[in-house]
């Protein structure tokens, strides 16, 4: 889920936030681990024995779909592998804006 701590453009986030989509319509979007830190969904998997993708095991620290998922390219930050850093925001994320 979003998290405040992934990027500056998220340091806002609240757990229950008006979106709009591209129809105009406007939903709730609702992000329950908004204030987390890594540290806590890292204690929470391991508490609750959630299983995880092979790829952190293989070096993979931030992980969507298969085309924006890459290794980091920067190992000071932890979502340098998606969208190859050409990006910060996949479409799912991104407010629509009315023309």
């Amino acid at each position: 889920g979003l998290r405040r701590e992934h990027s500056p453009s998220r340091a806002g986030l609240e757990a229950i936030e008006p979106f709009t989509l591209p129809s105009g319509r406007v939903i709730r979007k609702v992000s329950p681990l908004a204030r987390w830190s890594t540290k806590e969904v890292w204690d929470y998997a391991r508490a609750h024995q959630i299983p995880l993708l092979p790829l952190y095991a293989r070096g993979y620290t931030s992980i969507g779909c298969e085309p924006c998922t890459s290794l980091p390219l920067d190992p000071l930050n932890p979502r340098s592998g998606r969208w190859q850093g050409q990006k910060l925001e996949c479409g799912i994320h991104v407010q629509s804006r009315s023309e």
